[in-house]
């Protein structure tokens, strides 16, 4: 796909800077909120920027098929997150309606069970199927050529769905067994990282899950380094169709001038292809909060990132990021409501010439 990236709006960018320099309030006292506001101003193409009207949550479901150590078992499969979904009882979609945001989920690889294979019932759920989770990535490639360019081009089309809808701020998340796994080895690859520095490691997963990743990522980063290091490649060799999808999404979105709150570690391995795919697409990114992963720590230094929350929170979904929307609207409100000199001006102190 040709991703071709606008920039943000010179005189919009100008012009909240000037603001910014008349509010009454001494300079450098609104940190972080002062360059939201400024950010959100060159995006919108005006100033002051406006509260974001129609904010969305678009989770990507899939798994990839990682091996856990034996006796071990993984959290609640797939399919039952996604139930958890349809009932609106997921944690980012308990969060969701404090936000002002609505949730959309699209599955596009999870393995389901023979006997659920039937269209999933509930609000905000759909299905753009690339196939059924995916390749083993120490053994075998996660997609075909084909199937990477078709998770891309249905990332993409969701992108442009949404641009089309009118959502004007969109929060990125994924769920599925073994994103973790994938999404290090997709940020090693890119990176050229070795597998113990990218590989999740603490109390939420043991050493011995640990131990298993790092083997899966050091199998998979040796047949990827074996095939070359170009984004398609390594997003048909270690990145699957949740990740390859995610990075459609995320750089359509730039294309499309839609800001975008990155979520957890699978969505920030997935913008490193983006920015591959549509240079400058960075531009149009946020990242929403911490999670202590490594892999997303890595990828967000080597995108220039940094996020506007240290949550803690360990799910991919979007649910650290989702709060970062409030920061994000205080800096609009800030920008935008804070007098200026101009405004409390006496009327004999008013400059007329």
């Amino acid at each position: 796909m040709d991703f071709r990236v606008p920039g943000a709006d010179p005189s919009a960018v100008k012009a909240a800077r000037e603001r910014l320099s008349e509010l009454v309030v001494p300079r450098q006292s609104l940190g972080r909120l002062a360059d939201l506001g400024i950010w959100a101003a060159g995006r919108q193409g005006r100033c002051p920027p406006e509260s974001f009207a129609r904010r969305r949550i678009l989770v990507l479901a899939g798994d990839a098929p990682i091996a856990l150590p034996a006796g071990l078992t993984s959290a609640a499969g797939t399919p039952a997150i996604l139930a958890a979904f349809g009932r609106a009882t997921a944690p980012v979609s308990v969060l969701a309606p404090l936000a002002g945001a609505s949730v959309r989920v699209v599955d596009v690889a999870v393995d389901h069970a023979e006997g659920e294979r039937g269209p999933l019932v509930g609000p905000g759920i759909e299905r753009r199927t690339v196939r059924s989770g995916c390749g083993a990535i120490d053994r075998e490639d996660a997609l075909t050529p084909d199937e990477a360019v078709r998770a891309v081009a249905i990332g993409a089309q969701l992108a442009d769905e949404e641009a089309d809808a009118g959502t004007d701020l969109i929060v990125t998340g994924a769920v599925g067994h073994g994103l973790a796994t994938q999404a290090a080895a997709l940020v090693a690859a890119l990176l050229d990282e070795e597998p113990v520095a990218v590989a999740g490691r603490g109390e939420i997963i043991g050493d011995a899950v640990w131990m298993s990743q790092v083997t899966v990522v050091r199998d998979a980063l040796r047949r990827v380094r074996r095939v070359g290091a170009d984004v398609a490649t390594v997003l048909t060799v270690v990145g699957g169709p949740v990740l390859a999808a995610l990075a459609g999404l995320i750089a359509q979105s730039a294309v499309r001038r839609t800001p975008v709150i990155l979520g957890g570690p699978a969505v920030c391995a997935a913008a490193l292809a983006a920015v591959r795919l549509a240079p400058g697409a960075d531009t149009w990114w946020l990242a929403g909060t911490y999670a202590p992963e490594p892999a997303q720590e890595i990828a967000l230094r080597a995108l220039g990132l940094v996020p506007l929350l240290d949550t803690g929170v360990h799910l991919d979904d979007g649910t650290g990021a989702v709060l970062a929307i409030g920061m994000m609207e205080a800096a609009v409100a800030a920008l935008a409501g804070i007098a200026t000199r101009a405004d409390v001006a006496q009327p004999g102190e008013r400059d007329d010439g």
